[in-house]
């Protein structure tokens, strides 16, 4: 995915998969927003 990003969204996915990695489960979801992407497409 490198070439279609810049170098701050390559170090920003980096850093939550290494925390997805460490943690080995997935984040709470926002009680205050949604838990699944909006707009659906």
């Amino acid at each position: 995915l490198a070439p279609f990003l810049d170098t701050e969204e390559v170090d920003g996915m980096r850093r939550r998969a290494e925390w997805l990695l460490r943690r080995r489960c997935f984040p709470e979801p926002d009680p205050s927003g949604r838990a699944y992407p909006w707009p659906l497409v």
